[in-house]
């Protein structure tokens, strides 16, 4: 007989066929001298949440820009006012004895209102241009402002004009006075080009961070799929090697309880979500799982220690975190006969409760390939670790002649 046939695809509930050669060896998950034939990484072709970029701050940005405006232009007739004021012409705002009785009057003025709404809108017109040369480079953005300033003082010094008459104030010579007034507005409108062209710059550089931020994000989330769904193509692989090793010893019994395990592993890993963490519980529960199905290998021969405190049952892991540390301790860990194989996982706190320290030991030969953990699941784990935590998590392994010990810290999270 040269493999296993008729297996229930957990996936659509319909026959899966398997083929897998009489010679095939376990693959660890861990450190170890066997080799892994990997699948290859899914192709994920549907949108995630996350893959969207952010829309441009533009409600923001324009409530902003009306602030800065109201201000800037009672700024302007303020000064303006003062300006009259000092300079002992006729007295802006009427005769009142009281200055701020003149200011609040001359102020509320309509033809006043109307210059400064119109000077409102113009300014308002040069912000949205300039916002609109995002693309252009820095000599081409200071041209641009150049001219929008020149337009800007041509365009105010046209509303004044035109308000003025309205409001029957003598304006001869009419053309000397619209270019006197081009003139003595191009300061301030280059002042405010200046301003719009420092706010859309900072715009650009605050979308562009964002922007940034969430192909940053985008990688990790990623990466962080492609880590986790590495590890069931993995196990799978080894676990079909054992249901077929114990057909191939006649232990039909023991290869049907172990495909139903494994029928039941897989329902609960396959739908959760590779980006999320789960409760410190559910992936000890996971764990459990993996071990019924790995019980039935070892018949009698394997003794498991689970220690959780009921502190840590909501702490949040990475769903299958400690999933590679347990395998990789059923394949390498396994010490000479007739000593039994003893399994512990153990969870504790540390850093006065900052840390959460998941630790998986054996009492196998006590070394695993290089020292290192550089096996395929060690590295997975460290790698998952690493992406989602960076420098607050580490993979520490260390062995002896008792054994070898896997120990993850990381932060802890509570629900």
């Amino acid at each position: 007989m040269s493999g296993v046939a008729g297996l229930v695809d957990p996936l659509t509930g319909g026959a899966a066929s398997f083929r897998l050669p009489t010679d095939a060896r376990w693959t660890g998950a861990g450190d170890g001298a066997h080799s892994s034939v990997m699948s290859p990484a899914p192709e994920f072709t549907g949108e995630h949440p996350g893959d969207r970029l952010p829309p441009r701050p533009r409600a923001g940005e324009r409530r902003f820009v009306a602030a800065v405006l109201a201000v800037y232009w009672v700024g302007l007739q303020t000064t303006y006012f003062a300006f009259q004021m000092v300079r002992g012409g006729p007295p802006p705002g009427g005769t009142a004895p009281s200055p701020l009785v003149r200011y609040l009057t001359y102020m509320t003025t309509p033809s006043e209102l109307a210059i400064c709404l119109g000077g409102a809108v113009i300014c308002y017109a040069i912000y949205e241009v300039l916002r609109r040369t995002s693309a252009l480079r820095l000599p081409a953005k200071l041209l641009a402002s150049l001219a929008l300033t020149i337009l800007g003082a041509i365009a105010f010094s046209a509303v004044v004009m035109v308000i003025s008459l309205v409001a029957g104030m003598a304006l001869d010579p009419f053309w000397r006075n619209f270019v006197l007034n081009a003139f003595v507005w191009f300061s301030p409108m280059g002042l405010w080009t200046a301003a719009a062209l420092a706010i859309t710059y900072n715009a650009e550089i605050v979308a562009r961070e964002q922007r940034l931020a969430a192909l940053r994000e985008q990688a990790q989330a990623a990466q962080i799929r492609a880590l986790h769904f590495q590890l069931n193509p993995h196990f799978l692989y080894n676990t079909l090697n054992a249901i077929s090793a114990l057909i191939l010893d006649g232990r039909g019994a023991d290869a049907d309880r172990m495909v139903l395990g494994l029928s039941a592993f897989l329902r609960e890993t396959l739908h959760r979500d590779p980006l999320g963490n789960i409760a410190l519980a559910d992936e000890i529960a996971l764990q459990r799982l993996y071990l019924d199905i790995e019980a039935t290998r070892f018949e009698d021969g394997l003794d498991i220690a689970i220690a959780l405190p009921e502190a840590l049952v909501d702490a949040r892991v990475p769903s299958l975190i400690l999933q590679p540390l347990v395998e990789n301790a059923l394949r390498h860990g396994v010490p000479e006969p007739p000593e039994r194989m003893r399994l512990s996982v153990h969870a504790a706190e540390a850093d006065a409760g900052r840390t959460l320290v998941l630790e998986v030991s054996d009492n196998g030969p006590g070394s695993r390939a290089d020292g290192g953990g550089g096996g395929i699941g060690l590295r997975n784990v460290r790698d998952r670790i690493a992406v989602q935590w960076g420098e607050d998590a580490r993979l520490d392994t260390s062995s002896d002649a008792g054994g070898f010990t896997a120990r993850v810290s990381m932060p802890l999270v509570r629900a």
